[in-house]
């Protein structure tokens, strides 16, 4: 009897330390992630035409991770767009991106109704200044392409603009604050 506890035990502490580590938790100590979002939850429905649509990280974020570098990017896709990319900018104002610093197009690449990785060709250096990373999605029909979490939006996690629209907003601000959310984007930073 006393045997059949024991072993009992060993095989409940076996399972017990053989859990899965989250796919979404810097593995290293060196990692540091970039990120406003939970989980993925829905993708909001936006129109046909071109979004470009993410989330700045202002230098008051970035200045802890000065001196290191941007080396990923994740995103959710839960329905694939006609056409996806990733752009990350630079610094600009508070309601705009400034330059360009990479953009890859990602459409052959991505998977829908999951997380998507890109491994930047180029680390971006990261300097204590703003850093925006977007995606840029084209929809031929109504479409909820890029993921998002359940909210509340932090100020920088939502940001987006529309082909011909004339500046940069906040997706609650685009829909009369009926969208409160996040979008599922996330930059890995490494030494």
């Amino acid at each position: 009897m006393k045997n059949t506890f024991l072993v009992l035990l060993a095989l409940s502490l076996v399972f017990v330390s053989c859990k899965k580590d989250d796919d979404d938790t810097p593995q290293e100590t060196n990692e540091y992630q970039l990120s406003y979002d939970d989980e993925a939850s829905d993708a909001p429905a936006l129109d046909a035409g071109v979004y470009e649509l993410g989330a700045r990280f202002p230098a008051s974020f970035t200045a802890d991770y000065t001196g290191k570098k941007l080396e990923e990017v994740s995103f959710y896709i839960l329905t694939i767009p006609s056409k996806c990319e990733l752009v990350i900018f630079g610094a600009g104002t508070a309601s705009a991106p400034g330059p360009e610093l990479y953009s890859t197009n990602l459409t052959a690449t991505i998977n829908g109704e999951s997380w998507n990785k890109h491994v930047l060709d180029t680390p971006i250096d990261i300097t204590g200044e703003d850093i925006w990373i977007c995606v840029r999605v084209e929809h031929g029909s109504t479409l909820g392409s890029l993921g998002c979490d359940l909210g509340p939006a932090n100020a920088n996690g939502d940001w987006m603009i529309s082909a011909g629209a004339v500046g940069w907003t906040s997706l609650r601000d685009f829909s009369d604050n009926e969208v409160d959310i996040n979008w599922n984007i996330r930059g890995k930073v490494s030494e």
